[in-house]
This record gives C-alpha cells, sequence and structure tokens, in this order.
C-alpha cells in the first residue's frame, strides 16, 4: 500500500481559498503536446480521491483546501503525465462511467430492531454489507474518525465492524486509503457518494476488475465545508472535551426528525434541525457545498452504481419512525443482491416514482453569500454569528406588516 500520510499531503501547501480555476503546474509541455493532470479541476473537484489512488508515482495527494473541501495536489517533479488520472476522474469525463437502467424499485427496513435504530434510514446499506460479507465479500465505507474529526473511507472485515459505517456522513470523505489496495484478488462492496462511485467504476474498469466489485451509491443532497463542521465542534463542544463519535442521523426523535448526536468523552450530546440546529441550517440550506454539488450531473437516477439507495420518503410511510430505505437496482448483480435482502428484512416492491420522491431532481446555482460565509468561517467567525448575519435580513423583513411591504413594492414599481 501507498503511504497515508503522503497521500493526505500533509506537508503540501494549500489551495487558494476559494479557488476555482486551474493552477499554474497542472499542466504540462512534453513533446510539443499540453498534458493535462486533475489538478486542473481546480477548486470544482468533486474530492472523490480516486486519482491519487491511481497515480502509478505516488504523485497526488489530497488536502483539505483552505475552503475546507479535499482537492489533488500533483508533485510536478514525480508526475510522468500518464494521464491515468484524468481517466478516472469524474468531472473532468462528461456523462456517467456506467449509466444503469433502473430495474427495480424497492422500500426495505431491517429486521434487527437494534440495527434498524443505528441506521440513518431502513438499514439497507448494513443489509447489503452483511448478505455480501456472508459469501466472502469485505466493505469499503464511510467511517467518523475522532482523532481529526473528519470522515474517513476504511475496510471492514467482520460484521463487529459495520457499525462505524452504520449511519449517514455529513461532511466530506477522505477516501484514499479506503480504495488503495483494493486490487489483490478480493471481492469488495463500495459504499460512495455519486461521484466517487463513478470515478470507481473507471477505476475498475480500466483494471477489468467489475466482477469483483459492487458498488453502491445514494441520493445524495451534496457536500459541506469541513469549515462549517469545525465551527460547529467548537460552538458545541467544552475546550475540554474530545470527540469519541458523531451521529448525523440519529433516531432517538424518529427518522423523519434530523438530530444530531455528540458523543464525547465526557458526555453525550443532541441537537435538532427543528430546534435550529446550526450545522442543520447551513447543511440543508446548502450556504456552503462543494461548488459541483451545486449543478451535480448524478440527480435523479443518474448513477454509475449497481445500487442507488436513500430514505424512501413520501406520504406512502410518513407515519412510519423506524426508518424505510428506498432502492433502486441499476445493474443484474444490483437486483440480485436486492433480491437476497429479503432473508435480513422487510422488502416490498414498490413504483419507481415512490424511491425518487423528495429526492432532488435538478441542479441550482449556488447563493450568493457562500463566498462570503466561507470567508467569515475561515477567518475564526464564530458559528454562531456566522447563521444570525445570513438570518438577520430575512427576521427584519419578517417583522415588517404585510401591508408596508406592499406599499414598498409599489413605491419602487414592482
Amino acid at each position: 500500500m501507498k503511504e497515508a500520510a503522503a497521500r493526505r499531503g500533509e506537508d503540501t501547501p494549500e489551495p487558494l481559498f476559494g479557488a476555482g480555476r486551474g493552477r499554474a503546474d497542472s499542466s504540462s509541455a512534453v513533446g510539443g503536446r499540453k498534458l493535462m493532470t486533475v489538478e486542473s479541476v481546480g477548486g470544482s473537484c468533486y474530492g472523490c480521491g480516486v486519482c491519487a489512488v491511481v497515480c502509478p508515482v505516488n504523485g497526488i495527494v489530497m488536502k483539505l483546501s483552505e475552503s475546507g473541501f479535499w482537492l489533488p495536489s500533483v508533485d510536478v517533479g514525480k508526475c510522468v503525465y500518464c494521464g491515468l488520472c484524468t481517466r478516472v476522474c469524474s468531472f473532468m469525463n462528461d456523462g456517467v462511467s456506467a449509466a444503469g437502467a433502473v430495474g427495480s424499485a424497492s422500500a426495505f427496513w431491517h429486521k434487527d430492531p437494534e440495527k434498524l435504530k443505528l441506521a440513518a434510514s431502513g438499514g439497507a446499506g448494513l443489509a447489503i454489507a452483511e448478505t455480501m460479507m456472508a459469501k466472502g465479500w469485505k466493505t469499503i465505507g464511510a467511517a467518523y474518525d475522532p482523532s481529526s474529526n473528519t470522515v474517513r473511507h476504511v475496510r471492514i472485515s467482520s460484521p463487529e465492524g459495520l457499525a462505524a459505517i452504520a449511519n449517514s456522513k455529513y461532511i466530506p470523505s477522505y477516501t484514499a486509503d479506503g480504495f488503495d489496495g483494493l486490487f489483490d484478488g478480493g471481492k469488495y462492496v463500495v459504499f460512495g457518494t455519486p461521484c466517487q462511485i463513478d470515478s470507481m467504476r473507471r477505476l475498475i474498469r480500466m483494471k477489468h476488475a467489475e466482477d469483483n466489485f459492487l458498488l453502491v451509491d445514494f441520493f445524495c443532497h451534496g457536500v459541506p465545508s469541513y469549515l462549517l463542521w469545525f465551527a460547529y465542534l467548537k460552538q458545541k463542544l467544552s475546550g475540554h472535551e474530545t470527540m469519541r463519535d458523531a451521529r448525523f442521523r440519529d433516531k432517538r426523535n424518529g427518522w423523519h426528525t434530523y438530530t444530531m448526536r455528540l458523543e464525547t468523552d465526557r458526555r453525550i450530546r443532541y441537537s435538532t434541525a427543528l430546534g435550529g440546529d446550526p450545522f442543520f441550517r447551513m447543511f440543508l440550506g446548502s450556504r456552503v457545498m462543494n461548488l459541483p454539488c451545486y449543478r451535480c450531473k448524478f440527480r435523479g437516477e443518474s448513477s454509475a452504481a449497481d445500487i442507488r439507495m436513500g430514505d424512501l420518503w413520501g406520504s406512502d410511510y410518513a407515519g412510519v419512525e423506524h426508518g424505510v430505505s428506498g432502492l433502486l437496482g441499476l445493474t443484474a448483480r444490483g437486483e440480485e443482491v436486492i433480491r437476497d435482502l429479503a432473508a435480513s428484512g422487510e422488502l416490498i416492491g414498490v413504483e419507481r416514482e415512490s424511491v425518487m420522491r423528495g429526492q432532488a431532481h435538478r441542479g441550482m446555482p449556488p447563493p450568493a453569500c457562500r463566498n462570503r460565509i466561507l470567508r467569515e468561517l475561515a477567518s475564526g467567525w464564530p458559528l454562531w454569528l456566522v447563521v444570525w448575519r445570513q438570518e438577520l435580513p430575512g427576521r427584519i423583513k419578517g417583522l415588517v406588516p404585510c401591508k408596508a411591504k406592499e406599499w414598498i413594492k409599489r413605491r419602487l414599481g414592482r
């Protein structure tokens, strides 16, 4: 395996804050041809990390930018301009690497109450991993790392380890270590965001190893900046507390209520979106997402995975609080695995529209406030002040009587 510390780029300079342009050293003229590397993507990078895995000379490292997102940094002294990084890059390649047709749509919830309680929705991810582990497969998924307060993809070899990857993670995952060393002849279930899975599909196809992988992605809202997460922890924790775990979708208040659970060495804290939790206000409001998330090409059914999963929102299960997963079978292998889930819980065939209901179908422009909020967070503003300043105009507007608003609009000729 490659050295983890090298791939993290702990000694490399950070990209410029807010950069959305390519860098001067992101291409090179070789033999009269200008060759590109993934670094030319700049601040528009998905941050999937697959380029760092495919690089044959260990010349690409993933590092948190000043804006709080994982970006690749290319060591031009090592780079041989082979082009492998650009071949696997989901952002640099148009379309989806394997656009499968939806063959089946299902609702699912785990039969084990404890596992259902642990999961963000119906526990479909747990059931998929358990089903494939029984057949000798290993699992790659996102786990919270309290030592760095980041999320990182890890390899799980036994059912006991699956709890670490069971719940949603609403911050960007560092994947390079978890995705490395997968071409050892073993068989793997890989969970990830649609962009991570699309790049992974390109890689395993390049390696002629698709038979050894089951790829699972999910309906993705997008990922917010780590600047938001670090400011949130600073606001929520005292200076003497150490994080042990974060559960972004705890069910103590039910499936439909977004509840954050922060476990430290001293206590467990809960906070809900309905109660004004500042992380959820920024995240669900899409205030500081990664730039490509706003115009993501993987909305709706667009996926390179074998299975796409997510919460099964909508009226059919509006009164259910234990959680229900929606599943789309996108390949023959994915459909076969979904059928096997009947042994792990309740599996019900539903209309495709039922799974799609409540999911994002189209992109959106970045909000005008995004760069300002990122600058404030990078400058050390407390999160409560950032949120207060962002919401103040709306609160003032809410104090103005409706008749006064109509009078002002008439005066302004609107």
